[in-house]
Order: C-alpha cells, then structure tokens, then sequence
C-alpha cells in the first residue's frame, strides 16, 4: 500500500479461523513471522470512501512456540501430497484416481458437486485418500477437512468454483433460502447453505444479513456464532438504511476468499497441507 509500497496489508486467522484485515505501516525492511504468533494491535474507527468501518493496526507480533509432545505420543504420520493444480483434463485424472483407489472420497462443493458426484465438507468421512476438488474458501475450512477426513495422501486439483462474485453468491444464497421457506418451513443451517455456495461461514451469515436489510427476507432467529441454526421468511421489501455498511462488509469477505483461493492456486503444496 502508499504510493512507494511503504505499508503493508495483510489477512490474519486465529485458530478458530476467524480472518481479519490488518494494516501494517511503514513496514519495509521488516521480516513477516512465521508459523502462529502474538499480535499487539490497535483498533480504531476508519471512514474510507464513506464507509464507516473498523481498522486494525499492526503494532508488534512475537512467534508463539509450538507445543512439544506429551510423552508417549507420537507426530501423526506424514501426508502424501500430490499436485494436479495445473492437470489440463481434471476430469479423465479423477476417474482414474477412482478406479485405481476404493477408499477415496472427492471435497467438492458449490454447482460442481454435483458434476463430479463429490461430497461437501458435512458430508466426508474418515478415508485413505483424499481429493481435493474445489478450491477452499478458506485455510479454517481446509484444515477442518484435514482433521475430519485424516487422509495418508492428498490430492490436490483446486477448481475455483466461480462464487466469490458478490452477484453469482447473493443469487446463488437467495435460491438456497427460496427453498428452504418453501419446502422446509423456513429452517436451514448456516453450515448447509456455507457447503452448497462453497464459502465460509461467516460469508453466509453476511449474505443473509444483506438479502434481509433488501427486504427479500427475514431472519426470525439470528444465528449467534456457534449456532447452525436459522429461521428464515419472506421479507416485505423494505430497505434497511444500514445497507451500504453490511454490503461493505460482505464484499469484504468475498474479497478475503477471492485472495485465499488464488493463494490456494499459486503455494507451495507443503505450505498448504500441513
């Protein structure tokens, strides 16, 4: 950021996967940390381009040492990672990873699921292997998978699933809730409409929050963090007044997941599955 490349704007993710925007200035000539670590910060008002918001600043961070193992256990055995991010014909490569290999299980989520007959990240189980279909929306996400499935080799394909366009999400989560108002009562859970869109979580709960202060919908009870569950009805069309700051923050989390999937597509494969 600045005009010399002077600052620095980062993404940073607790262990709950939580992300947040941070500014770092005049950080030049200062080495990033490595691993997890403690982060000093300040957090004050912003008012960019007329939008009220909430600025992090990076003020100091200090690496957290890992845990060492208890006695008697050991580090959990070493994932095979194999790279096909650049394969030219993923479809042809998946059917052969299927008939060479029984106990494989696809991630795929978004409108691709259903095309290559994947399963979502509420439906994997423990398996051998794993294929790693559509890009993640985030590194919570994957690391979630990881531990779910607990697979020995990782096959990594990454196909963006072309939803972090504010227009193809909103319209994608606005068919998801049409649904669940008409055929099952309203009820639907936040981790369901997260898998069937391919985003985080809290990109759902944003999306909910702007298809409501539209007016396309009302949400009877708000999902705190934690809860899956949600009650939604048909909205009366009224337009809250705090619309611009809840679609400010919706793009913002589109934006986060845009970066993390190109991120996902460019690293280095050990970096990723860790």
């Amino acid at each position: 950021m600045g005009r010399n490349d002077d600052h620095l704007q980062l993404i940073v993710e607790d262990k709950a996967g939580t992300t947040q925007r941070v500014i770092w200035w005049q950080w030049v000539g200062q080495a990033l940390p490595q691993g997890r670590f403690d982060l000093a910060y300040t957090v004050r008002a912003s008012d960019y381009r007329g939008q009220r918001e909430v600025q992090v600043e990076w003020i100091d961070a200090r690496p957290v040492e890992a845990p060492s193992l208890q006695p008697g256990l050991e580090e959990r055995p070493a994932v095979r990672i194999v790279d096909y991010r650049r394969e030219p014909d993923p479809i042809r490569l998946l059917e052969l990873i299927r008939r060479r290999e029984k106990d494989v299980q696809v991630w795929s989520e978004g409108e691709a699921r259903a095309e290559v007959a994947g399963l979502d990240r509420r439906e994997l189980g423990p398996a051998r292997e794993l294929v790693i279909w559509s890009t993640p929306p985030g590194p919570g996400e994957l690391q979630a998978v990881l531990e779910k499935v607990s697979p020995q080799v990782v096959y990594l394909v990454g196909i963006d699933p072309g939803a972090d366009r504010p227009q193809e999400f909103l319209e994608r989560l606005a068919g998801l809730v049409k649904h669940a108002i008409n055929a099952n009562r309203g009820r639907a859970q936040i981790s369901t409409l997260a898998a069937a869109t391919a985003q985080r979580e809290a990109t759902v709960r944003a999306g909910l929050a702007w298809l409501a202060a539209q007016g396309h919908l009302v949400v009877l009870n708000e999902a705190e963090e934690g809860d899956d569950q949600v009650r939604l009805a048909p909205g009366d069309q009224t337009v809250a007044p705090n619309l611009p700051q809840i679609t400010a923050r919706l793009r913002g989390l589109l934006e986060e997941t845009a970066a993390y999937r190109t991120h996902f597509a460019r690293a280095d494969r050990e970096a990723l599955i860790r």
